[in-house]
């Protein structure tokens, strides 16, 4: 095997390994900045805000994704092999959150200081979406009721 053989080979071989690094540590910042955004706000979990008065605005924040082909590999192994697609849904998880980032960004440029009837859409975008080659090209949506209170202004 000459030196173009053994490079081809350590590429193959490493492309999971650094491509996992790379996802996990682009993870781990995602999750902290949600972490970091989410406490700036009070988030109701319940349907109507408990706070009276104030302005609304509507807040929105959303992610178009593809899965890269790593996913896409080990998603094909598994539905060969039956089972929970554990990156699709990681991957899933992870384009939900970016888009509740971008909705909490938009909502501090706005002014919000309460947020209410938080809310998740899903989209296909022309992927294939069952079968052979099944892959999920999608836009994650967050939406929500922002309340800017009378101490914001």
């Amino acid at each position: 095997m000459g030196f173009l053989g053994t490079l081809i080979l350590l590429i193959v071989i490493g492309y999971p390994f650094v491509a996992y690094y790379i996802m996990r540590e682009r993870w781990k910042k995602l999750r902290g900045k949600a972490r970091k955004l989410r406490s700036q706000f009070i988030i109701h979990t319940m349907k109507e805000p408990v706070t009276s008065g104030g302005n609304t605005v509507v807040i929105i924040g959303n992610a178009v994704v593809a899965p890269d082909p790593l996913t896409l590999f080990f998603s094909k192994w598994r539905h060969l092999f039956g089972g929970s697609m554990g990156a699709l849904t990681m991957f899933a998880e992870r384009a939900r959150l970016e888009a509740e980032v971008r909705m909490l960004e938009q909502a501090r440029k706005k002014g919000v200081r309460e947020i209410a009837c938080v809310r998740y859409s899903t989209s296909d975008l022309g992927g294939k979406s069952s079968g052979e080659g099944a892959m999920f090209n999608g836009e994650y949506l967050c939406y929500a009721t922002g309340i800017i209170t009378s101490g914001n202004h």
